[in-house]
């Protein structure tokens, strides 16, 4: 009862990554609310830990702390990047030989994303183009021919391929793979 049950909260100070805790989080001193003073990212830090103190008024005063350790969630917040074929201004050229057979290996599309779990797994596909010619592995990106090209096909095929992810609100990354026919047969 009263002073002996009035109760002030703080945060002891400490260290989180070389930077005073007091930069992370503030405790409201009167009900002991603690507050984010800025965002997290799981990237770069997945959780961290400080100490509370409760202290009442009495005389003696009695305190007592707990340890808090903050959890920082993952959030779909990196888009992948497409990092084969090289690309140039979002476009890849890819050359294969004229006498392709079906099933031939024309390239790997391939795609990073800092993020981790479900926002990170990625799949491939096609969305335009000339894909009658050609299919995409949805999951490690092979585009491999579909049938032959024969003397009279046209020389250059495009195909709009994306990389996306499997969070919650997907992300994705799109390139333009133009695909050309070498001149010769058996190029």
């Amino acid at each position: 009862l009263g002073l002996n049950g009035s109760v002030s909260y703080q945060i002891v100070p400490s260290q989180v990554k070389d930077m005073p805790v007091f930069t992370y989080v503030s405790i409201n001193p009167n009900s002991g609310d603690i507050y984010a003073l800025r965002s997290f990212n799981h990237e770069q830090t997945k959780a961290f830990e400080f100490k509370a103190l409760a202290k009442d008024e009495g005389n003696p005063s009695l305190q007592s702390n707990a340890t808090v350790r903050v959890i920082v969630l993952d959030v779909n917040d990196n888009t992948p990047v497409i990092t084969a074929p090289p690309l140039v201004n979002g476009t890849a050229e890819v050359y294969i030989p004229r006498n392709a057979g079906v099933g031939y290996l024309v390239t790997v599309v391939k795609a990073d994303d800092y993020d981790e779990g479900e926002n990170g797994r990625l799949s491939y596909e096609m969305v335009e183009g000339d894909r009658g010619f050609f299919e995409i592995d949805h999951v490690n990106g092979d585009i491999r021919t579909t049938r032959a090209f024969g003397e009279n096909a046209k020389t250059a095929y495009e195909l709009i391929v994306v990389a996306h992810d499997h969070g919650k609100t997907s992300l994705l990354a799109s390139a333009l793979i133009l695909i050309y026919l070498s001149p010769a047969l058996d190029a």
